[in-house]
C-alpha cells in the first residue's frame, strides 16, 4: 500500500490543528476523514507550531486523512508552514486496528522556536478530546499549554 489512496489522494497523518476537519472545511479544503490513528516512535512538541520528533517508546496521535495533493501544497505553502516536510509513515487506525502508510509532514526543530505557544497548545487539547485520544495524551497536551 502507498499513501496515495486508490481515488488518487494523498494519504496524511494530521497531529496539529489540521486534524480539525471542520477547521479544513472552513479554509475550503475537503478531505475524507479515515479515523483517528496513531504513531509509534514519534512525540508531540510543540513551539510557535506543533511538530513531531523521533522519540522511543513513545505514542502520537492524529487523523488520517485522504486529501487532493492540490490541497496539501496550498496547506503547506500558508505563512510559517512552507518549512514543514512530509515523511512516509505507518500508522495504526484506531478503529480497527490496521496499519496504513501515509504522509506526516514535520517541521525541523531548530525552527519550532523556544517557548510554547499555549494558546495553540489550548485549541489542540480541545481537539483531542473532541477526536477521542486517550485521556493521558490530551492532559500531557493541556500541561504543555499550562507550562
Amino acid at each position: 500500500m502507498t499513501s496515495v489512496s486508490e481515488k488518487g489522494l494523498q494519504r496524511v497523518f494530521f497531529y496539529g490543528l489540521f486534524m480539525d476537519a471542520a477547521l479544513l472545511e472552513d479554509m475550503d479544503v475537503h478531505p475524507v476523514v479515515l479515523g483517528p490513528a496513531e504513531l509509534e516512535g514519534f512525540r508531540l512538541r510543540i513551539g510557535d507550531k506543533a511538530t513531531l520528533v523521533q522519540s522511543d517508546g513513545s505514542r502520537s496521535y492524529g487523523q488520517l486523512m485522504d486529501i487532493s495533493l492540490d490541497d496539501v501544497k496550498r496547506l503547506y505553502s500558508g505563512p510559517g508552514l512552507e518549512d514543514y516536510t512530509p515523511e512516509p509513515v505507518d500508522v495504526r487506525l484506531l478503529r480497527d486496528q490496521r496499519i496504513c502508510q501515509a504522509l506526516s509532514y514535520h517541521l525541523p526543530v531548530e525552527k519550532l522556536g523556544t517557548t510554547t505557544n499555549a494558546a495553540y497548545a489550548r485549541q489542540l487539547a480541545d481537539v483531542a478530546r473532541r477526536t477521542g485520544f486517550p485521556g493521558d495524551y490530551c492532559h500531557d497536551i493541556e500541561q504543555l499549554a499550562a507550562d
